[in-house]
């Protein structure tokens, strides 16, 4: 008599504890036993990457950062294309600034090309947000740097952010505890470790140690190969490629404002203890003044 083959059930996808999809997180265990301790300068060196619709928005970010960082320093917008009258206006901003300047970073055609190469199939997100994963070939003469997604405010001064010691990793970063983890997206793409998956809206990076271990090729790399399967874009690669290699700070310095009704105490927060506020999703406080 015929039988018939049952096909063995296959087991849950996990993550083995060893798992990682590039050379990140070992090299920053070889660069913890070399001792390295990076130094900080004493400005503050900002990124803010934008196109012709968020360089309409970012002008009270520009002016939180003003306001609330007497130390000053420089911020870097990085762009493709702007109207002559977007870029005049932020210059105009610029220039009533006294603690900050701003200098403008336009993409080269050989960054417009390797960035045109990647997917944007199945994500919300514009082409403008994978600028960050360039900002070490973008900035050759700096070190150390804190990029900040354009729909983020500033309501503290920000040393204490960028003096924190990254102790050897690459990025410096906080927890994704308003949207993503909430949702089980995080889970779906890290498993166990879902709980550590983090937001890419505010990073503190060490461009100096990217650059020396090439990592930007590395990543950009790993973007094209496997965009298909990101959600959030190259916040879902930078969470796969850099796993266990990012040191991650307080809620505090990427506070996303869902948190102020959250459920649990735990997650609220005076403003007075917030040093950035992210109005993550598509809720906009400028969508609720054009209604008004």
């Amino acid at each position: 008599c015929l039988q018939y083959w049952k096909r063995p059930a296959t087991p849950a996808f996990s993550w083995q504890a060893d798992y990682h999809l590039g050379p990140a997180a070992g090299l920053v265990k070889q660069i913890q036993a070399s001792h390295y301790q990076a130094s900080v300068p004493e400005k503050l060196t900002l990124a803010v990457c934008l196109d012709e619709y968020s360089a309409g928005k970012v002008d009270v970010l520009l002016y939180s950062l003003e306001r609330n960082n007497p130390s000053g320093g420089v911020i870097y917008l990085i762009y493709e294309e702007l109207t002559p009258q977007t870029k005049a206006w932020l210059v105009r901003l610029g220039q009533g600034f006294v603690n900050f300047k701003l200098e403008f970073i336009k993409l080269s055609l050989l960054d417009r090309h390797l960035l045109n190469k990647i997917s944007l199939a199945g994500n919300h997100l514009p082409v403008s947000a994978y600028y960050r994963i360039l900002l070490p070939n973008l900035l050759p003469e700096v070190d150390r740097v804190l990029y900040l997604d354009y729909d983020t405010l500033v309501v503290n001064d920000l040393t204490s952010l960028w003096q924190s010691d990254l102790e050897g990793h690459f990025l410096s970063c906080i927890r994704d505890l308003g949207v993503t983890i909430k949702n089980g997206w995080s889970n779906d793409l890290l498993g166990k470790y879902g709980e550590n998956y983090f937001n890419s809206g505010v990073l503190l990076m060490d461009l100096a140690l990217l650059r020396k271990y090439s990592l930007t090729s590395y990543f950009y790399q790993f973007i094209l190969e496997a965009t298909d399967f990101f959600v959030l874009g190259d916040q879902d690669a930078y969470n796969l490629y850099f796993k266990d290699a990012v040191k991650y700070l307080g809620v505090e310095n990427n506070y996303v404002c869902k948190l102020f009704s959250s459920d649990l105490a735990s997650e609220h927060r005076k403003l007075q203890e917030i040093n950035v506020l992210h109005f993550l999703g598509a809720e906009k406080p400028w969508h609720d003044a054009a209604t008004t």
